[in-house]
Order: structure tokens, then C-alpha cells, then sequence
């Protein structure tokens, strides 16, 4: 493993060993240790599971796993709003059973891409059905989060997807994929 990952995923192990060493100039050089460790331990878990578990598995998985947290942010704001929402500069937004709103638009929108991936891959209708419900429930939470970055980076995001989903599904040349890819670019 470590063989490959040098050969094949250098610049992760260069921003790895970056930093490790960023803890020379650090003001609290414990803590960036501890970090550091953390992103090690993390990374390996990640090889480990990319390794071990097929893709489809993986976003299906996700996406249930979201979908429920999604569903879960939902009923937490409206049975328990003390929990569910919090005061944003004078305006009451969602953050569900994350800790605040934005975190709540960070996996809002993974929910929404996650899903969306996981819905091209399943085969039956009631699948379909379960990613469609996970996508209306990271969107309704995305919309109550009032998380703008997120918002942003999900429609990027879903811009990126679709252009590469077009690229690729209908084998376009070179120069049909550049003028593609301006287009979406602008």
C-alpha cells in the first residue's frame, strides 16, 4: 500500500508530510500534531474502505445515512425548535441536529449531489423513490439553513455534474467538450 500510494498518490502524500511539518512553525505545535495524526488516522480509514468496499455501495450507504440525518434535521426543527433552529444576526434559521446552520448547508448539499448520484445507480423504482425523498429533504434544509456558501457550492457543483454527465454519456469530441465546458463556465 504504501509502495502504491507513493507511486500513484503522490501529492497526497507530500500534503501529508506537509503537514507534519507545519507543526516546526506552529504557535501550538501539540495541537497540529494532534491534527495531523487525525488526518493520517482519517486517510487511512478512507484507503482502507476505497479498497475494500465497491463504489455503488459506498454512495448508496451515504446516501441513506444523509437522507436520514436530513429527515432527522426536519422533525428536530419542527418538534424541538429550542434544538432545531437557532438565532442567525436577527433571523431564526434551521440547523437541525448539526451544530449550527452552516454545517447544516455543508451536508445539506452533499445529501442533494449523494443522492442524486445514488439515484442513477439503483435499479428499482422504490430506490428511486428513497434518493428522490433524500434530495426534497436536502433541499428543504438547505433552503431553512439560509447557508449561502453552501447554496453556491451545491449549484457549482451540480453544474460540474452535469456538464461532465453530458461529455461523457454522449462521447463528444474534443472541441464540442471545450465549447461545453465554456459555456457552462460562463
Amino acid at each position: 500500500w504504501l509502495t502504491w500510494l507513493v507511486r500513484y498518490r503522490l501529492l497526497l502524500c507530500i500534503l501529508l508530510i506537509g503537514t507534519a511539518f507545519s507543526a516546526m512553525w506552529s504557535i501550538d505545535a501539540a495541537l497540529t500534531m494532534e491534527r495531523t495524526v487525525h488526518l493520517v488516522g482519517s486517510t487511512i480509514v478512507a484507503f482502507y474502505i476505497g479498497f475494500t468496499i465497491p463504489l455503488n455501495r459506498i454512495i448508496s450507504t451515504s446516501a441513506m445515512v444523509l437522507g436520514g440525518l436530513m429527515f432527522a434535521s426536519v422533525i428536530v426543527a419542527f418538534a424541538v425548535p429550542a434544538i432545531g433552529i437557532e438565532n442567525y444576526e436577527g433571523q431564526s434559521v434551521w440547523r437541525g441536529v448539526m451544530t449550527s446552520k452552516n454545517t447544516l448547508g455543508f451536508w445539506s448539499a452533499i445529501t442533494v449531489l449523494v443522492c442524486a448520484v445514488a439515484m442513477g445507480n439503483v435499479p428499482s423504482i422504490g430506490k428511486k423513490l428513497l434518493c428522490l425523498l433524500g434530495i426534497a429533504f436536502g433541499l428543504t434544509t438547505l433552503a431553512f439553513s439560509s447557508s449561502a456558501t453552501s447554496l453556491l457550492a451545491l449549484a457549482v457543483s451540480a453544474l460540474v455534474m452535469s456538464y461532465l454527465y453530458v461529455a461523457f454519456r454522449f462521447n463528444l469530441g474534443l472541441i464540442s467538450t471545450l465549447v461545453l465546458g465554456v459555456l457552462c463556465a460562463a
